[in-house]
């Protein structure tokens, strides 16, 4: 486990953009989500678009990267 954080934070700390771009696409791919889903009636997807749950995870995510990154730079 110890080893495949290394090699996750060798990575990323050349492409420190790279998690807050993430984010994005999933605020996007919930954006598309919605207006593809909205006249569905799958349970599933009632769930996804009420709660907006990629929406958040884009959210979280960038905010956790912005913050990586401030941290790399000091």
């Amino acid at each position: 486990m110890n080893e495949i954080i290394e090699k996750l934070n060798t990575y990323l700390s050349g492409r420190p953009g790279l998690v807050p771009l993430i984010g994005i696409g999933f605020i996007i791919f919930n954006f598309f989500l919605n207006l593809m889903l909205q006249s569905s009636d799958r349970a599933a997807a009632t769930w996804l678009i009420h709660s907006n749950f990629f929406l958040h995870i884009g959210l979280i995510i960038s905010i956790v990267g912005l913050l990586i990154i401030r941290s790399w730079s000091d």
